[in-house]
């Protein structure tokens, strides 16, 4: 075994005569060579690996702060409820791949993987900006599907605050 002395404050390791002798042969030397040739041909394959399965993930863009997004809801909701929730808006970058958002006065921590940019739907019809964000299919069938799509702007307001603050029966 080898036993560890300091000198000069390099660390030196003192072989006893058996390892000494081991290495002194030929055979044992090419072991070591065989072994470090394996090992080098090991590293350059994991790294071609690593080449080939990074062409094709695309890096994800940084959010900044004030950015709207959307963000995936959890998994335990209910089957009618969507998947996705927001506008929400991007607080601070906390880490390299969480953020802190706040939607309806709360502030959320997320991963980047559960977030995405928002986009706000445009009206078929009108061709203008709808800052309507619709909770369910059928507040997004009545709002852009129906005849009701063609009535002013305020008045979809209106009808979509009445719809979520009336109770249900």
């Amino acid at each position: 075994m080898a036993t560890n002395r300091v000198c000069d404050g390099e660390r030196e390791f003192k072989l006893e005569a058996d390892v000494r002798r081991l290495l002194a042969t030929e055979n044992s030397v090419r072991a070591l060579v065989r072994d470090d040739a394996a090992f080098q041909r090991t590293q350059r394959a994991k790294e071609a690996q690593r080449v080939m399965a990074n062409k094709v993930r695309k890096r994800a863009p940084d959010l900044a702060p004030g950015s709207l997004v959307k963000f995936k809801t959890s998994p335990d909701r209910p089957k009618a409820d969507d998947k996705w929730k927001g506008p929400a808006t991007v607080r601070s970058q906390d880490g390299p791949v969480t953020y802190t958002i706040s939607f309806r006065s709360k502030e959320v921590r997320r991963h980047r993987s559960q977030l995405r940019a928002y986009i706000s739907p445009i009206s078929p019809i009108i061709g203008q900006d709808v800052d309507l964000v619709f909770s369910g299919d059928y507040e997004q069938w009545l709002f852009m599907r129906s005849p009701f799509r063609t009535a002013p702007i305020e008045e979809r307001r209106a009808v979509l605050h009445h719809l979520r603050h009336t109770e249900k029966g």
